[in-house]
């Protein structure tokens, strides 16, 4: 295939997905009021953060150190724009060009495992199957999150791509090495990918191992004790609220429990280990003259670490870094077969059995594309709503469940009662002390206003005023319920607080019932 086939090759997977996103920047502007917002509150953890390391400091109340980023990387490649009136758009841009490096690595992984100049009905079977590779491995929806799961799915691909060029050619990619190192900092889970790779090509290349685990760990270990230095831990608290197994410090129980639930509650947990199975068993049919055994031991130990130490959401965005990994692994590993196929079928044939296969294998990915606007929408309802009060009607100490939003660009004291920024508040929930607690903190720290899920929360201070409630009346996707409490804490802010709320609920848009408790 000529230089110029093989850019119109890469180009049109990449129109294709431009154009998908393109089409959603629209229709979230059309549910929002023209208001650009992210599918999770929880992209503004990381730019609330990235303004307070701009000053100097790591966490999002001023003066008081919190390690609520489940990232290690991603707050410091934002705070550079972070004094930016369009520092929002950051995280859209990185995930963007992030999406647009995975798909070209798409392309590139299904020119070595598809060989295109065999024949046209190959070179458009391929090109086919990269198109479909784009929402059943669900980078369109991570962009929107503005988290950092599409830069963790561009170097997990791209460490795919160096591993099988390795294997193929005996030739260690310029940025091999790199990648292994930088993927556990850019998420934890990386560490999945890298460790079994470095165990399983250390024969061969013994001292760059050596050297490689060596710099991986460095900043793993620095950041734990920079961590530490300031009473916070050894591990962020975004990770230790939401594993487990690292939160029991590696209780076998903790371990088989977070497994139990990977494969039982959510599908692809399940479909993950269907495809680890498989592999299994396509590691003892192999002959071992052949490497292909390599890459297949690889990702299966991965995928078997996610299942026992990750997570899966309802978001699709933990997972997707492995499940791309092991999909693409999939094709390689039967490449043989499915070229054979293709020359032998009318072309017709193997699109619809393509199309069957990654829509039944990535269904959850592809249904939640329709759902991003209005997943944007539910955020632009509920936490949009909420800073908007807590920063233009009534600027006081706050507390809350989700600090995303309501901390970004607002320098009042937030209180996480949920725990992500307040040791003290996850300490005492993990512990299920007595509710008390929620008012000692409350006190501590001034806080004025509450507005919470009561759902999290069954015993309320009995000083907490309920004083309105806040619901989104579109359908939920993104938010952990549709209602929201608002509390004045204190019967001076209970009084003050009536007036301000009547001039809010003027202000509201549509799609959210507002409603004030007298």
């Amino acid at each position: 295939m000529t230089a110029k086939k093989r850019f119109v090759f890469i180009s049109f997977p990449i129109v294709v997905f431009i154009l998908i996103f393109i089409l959603q920047i629209i229709a979230i502007l059309r549910m929002n009021d023209n208001h650009l917002v992210y599918t999770l509150d929880d992209a503004y953890i990381h730019l609330s953060l990235a303004e307070n390391i701009a000053r100097g400091e790591y966490g999002i109340n001023l003066g008081e150190p919190s390690a609520p980023s489940s990232s290690i990387v991603w707050p410091f490649l934002l705070y550079p724009f972070s004094k930016s009136a369009m520092s929002y758009l950051v995280p859209l841009v990185l995930n963007f060009l992030a999406a647009v490096g995975s798909i070209i690595i798409l392309v590139r992984i299904l020119f070595l495992i598809f060989d295109c100049a065999q024949s046209i009905k190959m070179t458009y079977f391929t090109l086919f199957t990269a198109i479909l590779l784009i929402p059943s491995t669900n980078l369109t929806g991570v962009v929107f999150t503005g988290m950092e799961n599409s830069l963790q799915i561009f170097l997990s691909l791209l460490l795919l791509l160096g591993i099988i060029s390795l294997l193929r050619d005996s030739k260690t990619p310029w940025w091999f090495y790199p990648v292994l190192i930088i993927g556990p900092l850019v998420r934890y889970e990386n560490l999945a990918l890298s460790v079994p790779t470095l165990i399983f090509l250390r024969g061969s290349r013994i001292k760059a191992t050596i050297i490689s685990s060596v710099l991986m760990l460095i900043p793993l270990i620095g950041f734990s004790l920079f961590l530490d230095s300031r009473n916070l831990g050894i591990f962020p608290s975004s990770v230790l609220v939401k594993s487990s197994p690292v939160l029991r410090m590696g209780s076998p129980i903790a371990i088989l429990g977070n497994f139990l639930r990977n494969i039982v509650l959510y599908r692809q947990g399940f479909v993950l280990l269907l495809i680890l199975v498989w592999f299994v068993y396509a590691d003892f049919k192999l002959n071992k003259q052949k490497k292909d055994y390599i890459l297949i031991r690889i990702v299966a130990v991965a995928a078997f670490l996610h299942l026992l130490f990750g997570q899966f959401d309802p978001n699709n965005r933990y997972e997707i870094y492995i499940w791309s990994t092991m999909l693409l692994t999939l094709l390689y590993q039967n490449r043989a077969s499915i070229m054979g196929f293709v020359e032998r079928k009318p072309l017709y044939q193997t699109i619809l059995i393509a199309c069957l296969f990654m829509g039944l294998s990535g269904f959850p990915y592809i249904k939640s594309i329709a759902d991003i606007p209005l997943a944007s929408n539910n955020i632009y309802c509920q936490h949009y709503q909420m800073r908007r009060f807590i920063t233009e009607f009534y600027p006081v100490n706050i507390a809350v469940n989700d600090i995303g939003f309501v901390s970004y660009r607002n320098d009042n004291y937030v209180l996480d009662l949920w725990g992500l920024t307040s040791r003290k508040a996850l300490f005492h929930r993990l512990n299920r002390d007595n509710p008390e607690w929620i008012n000692n903190l409350s006190k501590e720290h001034n806080v004025k206003l509450a507005m919470i899920y009561d759902q999290w929360f069954p015993v309320i201070p009995k000083d907490w005023k309920p004083v309105a409630e806040l619901a989104i009346t579109r359908r939920r996707i993104s938010p952990a319920f549709s209602d929201v409490t608002f509390y004045a804490i204190g019967n001076e802010s209970s009084y003050q607080v009536k007036f301000l709320l009547m001039q809010f609920k003027k202000s509201l848009p549509s799609g959210i019932r507002f409603t004030i408790i007298e």
